[in-house]
């Protein structure tokens, strides 16, 4: 067992039998998209790469479903076939990935193209041209709204009190 190792694409197959013809190993979580399997043995070196194994894309759940208008929010997407190359989208814009591993997914949500009312729209997980989508809620009611700050100008010191005006503070 020890001088035979099974690899599909980066991902590691933990052998759990063999014989001379068939081997049965445990494969670990993987990035979506197709991959060659490659055995490589000790003694004889590496086998050919004519078999491929897909990993699916999926989303199986986002830390939040709604968000404000202004974007910014932190949004934790769950699911499987993820890497360090994934793109992540929310109504067609890019939503920056800032922390991924093949089970999660962070980006740093846009602002909402439409600037004063709700939409719903896709949310798009992209890994090696495959995609997955979920459905993502821009709300207006979950937007803070400024209306006014005083004073409106003032050194570049810094210690000017400034006071913000508007709804949907803490």
């Amino acid at each position: 067992l020890v001088k035979v190792k099974v690899n599909v694409g980066s991902a590691i197959c933990s052998v759990v039998s063999i014989t001379d013809s068939e081997i049965i190993c445990l494969l670990a979580i993987g990035s979506a998209g197709t991959h060659n399997v490659v055995v490589h043995h000790a003694d004889l070196g590496d086998s050919n790469i004519d078999i491929e194994y897909t990993f699916a894309l999926s989303i199986s759940s986002l830390s939040h479903v709604e968000g404000s208008i202004g974007g910014g929010l932190e949004l934790v997407i769950s699911g499987a076939g993820f890497s360090n190359s994934s793109t992540v989208s929310v109504c067609g814009n890019p939503c920056p990935v800032i922390a991924s591993q093949l089970d999660s997914l962070t980006c740093v949500l846009p602002p909402s193209d439409t600037k004063n009312a709700d939409s719903i729209c896709t949310l798009t997980v992209t890994e090696n041209s495959v995609t997955a989508d979920s459905s993502f809620s821009y709300q207006l009611a979950l937007t803070p709204s400024l209306t006014s700050s005083s004073p409106l100008r003032g050194g570049t010191d810094g210690g000017t009190l400034l006071t913000i005006i508007g709804t949907g503070f803490p």
